[in-house]
């Protein structure tokens, strides 16, 4: 008889959930979805937002509904295809690594400025851990509470500064560089999103411009090939200026603006002071990567309208057995 010797991955290799765990998490995570549509009628809300990501089963949640209107969230639409109805509207999200309160807090702001959403319909939420597949999470949001700052038409003017897909590709930028940064620290940055002819008299080089005389298409944020550059590129003092079609204009920019009537919560710094009053006396948009915690920041009109958290590694679940019907365990 040969014997064979053991390693480290057959410790770390996912085996499969025992059944009666399974069903049992499975059993929580619809039970959850039930309340919050109960809930749902009971307090006259006609919006639901569902992780789609954190479920196992997409069409469970389908027989659940009524009359709701549902915002589906998840990284691809693809998988959403067969279960979505016309009322229905889809957020995708590409960063991976959000926990759950920084992913809703995100895909709300998206429903608001698609318009999937108003600022006086309350929505509740269902999510879970990503990589889990099932739901934990419950929340009740109040945008015009939550989101007072986009009353008149600061709703209408965010909405064309984020409709090129340049604020959402720079958000997963940011939580990627917080999460892995350089040599395993966040790079702690600001990316600012506006009109350079706008920020000219509040922006002025610390150092001579390093993408001076590169083509538009070589400091496109949306071109993947130059991220890595862009990584070198936050960890040089200073912000880096960006246009609202995605093209980087300087970096090493040094932002010099008066900080009056601008209200920071502590734990804030210089980096975050500049970029907030930059957005009170511009019409742009300040993302801030703090390097001694990695959280990502954004400010508009000299407030903070989204806080996310350092991005944690996705949770690695056990492989999944399907159940079938007469593996499910008995009742007592």
């Amino acid at each position: 008889m040969s014997l064979r010797r053991t390693s480290a991955a057959d410790f770390s290799r996912p085996q499969p959930l025992p059944s009666v765990a399974l069903w049992r998490e499975r059993s929580e995570s619809m039970l959850l979805a039930e309340h919050a549509f109960d809930l749902a009628r009971a307090l006259d809300i006609n919006k639901l937002l569902v992780d789609a990501d954190a479920l196992q089963d997409i069409q469970e949640i389908t027989l659940l509904r009524r009359s709701e209107d549902i915002i589906w969230v998840a990284m691809k639409r693809e998988e959403l295809d067969r279960h979505f109805e016309p009322r229905d509207n889809i957020v995708c999200l590409s960063a991976k690594k959000l926990n759950r309160t920084s992913r809703i807090k995100l895909s709300i702001l998206h429903a608001l400025i698609n318009g999937y959403l108003r600022l006086d319909e309350r929505i509740i939420c269902i999510s879970g851990v990503s990589g889990a597949s099932a739901l934990d999470t419950l929340l009740i949001v109040n945008p015009y509470r939550d989101f007072s700052w986009l009353g008149g038409r600061g709703l209408q003017h965010l909405a064309t500064l984020t409709s090129t897909g340049v604020f959402e590709t720079l958000i997963d930028i940011a939580l990627h560089f917080a999460a892995e940064g350089r040599e395993g620290r966040p790079i702690g940055t600001t990316f600012i999103i506006g009109e350079p002819a706008e920020l000219a008299g509040h922006c002025h080089q610390m150092m001579l411009n390093p993408l001076h005389g590169h083509p538009a298409h070589a400091r496109s944020v949306l071109n993947r090939s130059f991220h890595e550059t862009l990584r070198e590129l936050a960890a040089l003092d200073g912000a880096l200026i960006i246009n609202q079609n995605g093209i980087v204009q300087s970096a090493g920019t040094y932002i010099s603006v008066p900080a009056k009537r601008i209200a920071l919560r502590s734990g804030l710094g210089a980096r975050h002071a500049a970029a907030a009053s930059l957005s009170a006396h511009t019409g742009s948009i300040a993302i801030v990567i703090s390097e001694s915690s990695g959280t990502v920041t954004v400010f508009y009109r000299g407030r903070m309208i989204l806080e996310l958290e350092k991005p944690t590694p996705p949770l690695v679940r056990p492989k999944r057995e399907r159940l079938a019907p007469q593996d499910q365990p008995e009742n007592g």
